[in-house]
């Protein structure tokens, strides 16, 4: 296994997306038809394509297990007031909206496969992912190997007795 250079720190410039429901069905034949949205496809493909040309983008996909941090980074919304958007690009105003992380997590692990940044997108183990608001939107992404040494609340609190 060749193994790279982590940690892989990079920024995509393009407006986050999720990725979305298979929204769309019809009947045909007597038998229910499904089909991905195609904003769906869309998004995805612009993400892959754009993580693909990235000058950081290992040279065989990496098969280890890995950690990803992510930071969606969301344009302002226009309607904000001047004194919401500087509140909003402090971090003091967030994004506590839909879509939710999740979907946007979902979309970024696929197109890291894809993009041959991982073998599977199974390797990814741990991570963190923060919404926020910024002036240039994108996706900050930092690829590392996991190290397996976790802290926080919610570790804190699983190391002792269940309750």
């Amino acid at each position: 296994v060749r193994r790279m250079s982590l940690p892989i720190d990079l920024f995509v410039g393009i407006n986050p997306a999720v990725k979305g429901n298979y929204k769309r069905a019809w009947i045909r034949g007597g038998r229910a038809i499904i089909a991905p949205d195609p904003k769906t496809i869309q998004n995805e493909r612009t993400l892959v394509a754009a993580l693909a040309m990235h000058p950081s983008r290992p040279s065989a996909p990496l098969d280890q297990p890995i950690r990803v941090d992510v930071e969606i980074r969301l344009a302002v919304p226009a309607g904000f007031s001047g004194k919401k958007r500087a509140a909003a690009l402090r971090g003091e105003e967030r994004p506590a909206k839909r879509p939710d992380r999740g979907n946007f997590l979902k979309l970024l692990e696929d197109a890291l496969e894809k993009a041959g940044y991982v073998v599977d997108d199974a390797r990814i183990v741990e991570g963190d992912v923060a919404k926020v608001y910024a002036e240039t939107p994108g996706w900050r992404v930092v690829i590392a190997e996991a190290t397996g040494r976790r802290s926080g609340p919610l570790v804190d609190d699983l190391s002792g007795p269940v309750k």
